[in-house]
């Protein structure tokens, strides 16, 4: 932009209710939705600092402060665009779209420029961030968290079975432990931390600590939604900017489904991919217990057959054996790792995971309970109650009402 075409778009740098001058760096804010009251957070960004290459993804390389190049918009499309997030139909382009028109509308609202809109009109948009939630129905809310617990246990026991402690473990749960002070039934959320993405899984209760849920007024329908949530296990895949760049998916327009494009892959779809390759929902993992008769019939090698009774003898230290403690460390590693892959094939017992974990943690119908569901199909009734296809260009149709207003103004 020239200087003067910067100056006539005012762009704002906080809130008119942000009085606070201690600082000419730019701050977090933290407007609320005009469709329903929900906060989400807007941060300025100014031009990358000098010496470092632009990063579209990072705000910690911007200048904090300066000529204002744009603008990070972080929000719950469902809490902010219907009001709560009990259900939902996974809509990325519809999010973005919203996203954008409330950020158009709190700089309008703080500036009071008519050029500022028809800046962000034309920017340039990149997803840094993005969490499809997948849904899987039970028949009651006892069995969604039946299936919480397997998750759970699979992920712990499969991700945390290092043998050095570390403080992070890539699967963890929140709150860790019930708290005994309190009578109602435990609940908490699953979580596996990888580099590239967060995946988190939890059955939503009513009036959860940070949720935002604003009642139908429909009280039927209102009875209806909370019926389905309560027994329904949710399971979200936060993807990063590394993850999202690599794949053109920081783009809006390549989560737009192309019908006639043969090449077109659903990233909805692979993103669901995420949680049945760490968990490795697709490995052929042993589900019946091995008996010292069965040996025989295994038809493996004498080494493979002798590091299998040492595992499931309950050494779980397989590496560590004799036949491999006397060689170095790269042929030690390679020698393991082929004799482990040997067994896992054959036999799908995995060395590297305890025996007595992997025989009694690893749930045998997890992989057909977390098949991908595909597109949420909500209840007609419901449809316009909860972000849905139904529901989202009706809402986004009353924002850009309430800009037209401020635009008029």
């Amino acid at each position: 932009m020239t200087d003067e075409h910067y100056h006539r778009c005012n762009f704002p740098e906080r809130d008119h209710s942000d009085v606070d001058d201690s600082s000419n760096d730019f701050r977090d804010q933290y407007p609320l939705s005009p469709l329903t009251g929900a906060g989400y957070k807007i941060t300025p960004i100014g031009t990358p600092q000098a010496g470092h290459a632009h990063d579209k993804h990072s705000v910690t390389k911007r200048r904090m402060y300066g000529r204002i190049a744009g603008y990070v918009v972080e929000f719950n499309p469902p809490a902010c665009i219907v009001g709560h997030n009990r259900l939902l139909v996974n809509g990325v382009p519809y999010a973005v779209r919203t996203g954008l028109r409330l950020l158009a509308y709190w700089v309008l609202s703080n500036s009071g420029a008519a050029a500022a809109y028809d800046a962000i009109e034309n920017a340039e948009i990149v997803i840094s961030s993005v969490t499809p939630t997948f849904l899987f129905k039970h028949a009651t809310e006892m069995e969604a968290r039946l299936t919480l617990a397997a998750l759970r246990s699979r992920s712990e026991a499969l991700l945390n079975n290092r043998r050095e402690e570390t403080v992070k473990k890539p699967a963890y749960s929140y709150p860790p432990k019930p708290d005994q002070r309190v009578t109602v039934p435990y609940t908490y959320t699953s979580y596996i931390r990888q580099r590239e993405y967060l995946i988190d899984a939890y059955v939503k209760t009513p009036n959860s600590i940070g949720s935002f849920c604003t009642p139908i007024e429909e009280s039927d329908i209102e009875f209806l939604v909370q019926r389905e949530a309560s027994r329904t296990l949710r399971v979200g895949t936060k993807l990063h900017g590394k993850w999202l760049s690599e794949r053109d998916l920081d783009n809006v327009e390549n989560w737009i489904a192309e019908p006639h494009n043969p090449t077109w892959s659903d990233p909805y779809e692979e993103a669901f991919g995420l949680v049945r390759k760490i968990l490795k929902l697709d490995q052929n993992f042993r589900k019946t217990q091995l008996r010292s008769t069965s040996y025989k019939n295994l038809n493996l090698s004498k080494l493979d057959a002798d590091m299998l009774a040492w595992h499931v003898k309950g050494n779980d230290t397989v590496l560590d054996h004799q036949h491999f403690s006397s060689m170095n460390q790269p042929r030690r590693s390679k020698a393991y790792s082929a004799c482990r892959l040997r067994v896992l094939d054959r036999v799908g017992i995995d060395f590297n995971i305890a025996y007595e974990t992997q025989k009694s943690l690893l749930n045998p119908l997890l992989d057909q309970l977390l098949l991908y569901p595909g597109e949420y199909k909500p209840d007609s009734r419901a449809e316009p109650y909860i972000y849905s296809r139904r529901s989202a260009p009706a809402k986004l149709d009353e924002l850009n009402g309430l800009i037209a207003a401020l635009l008029e103004r």
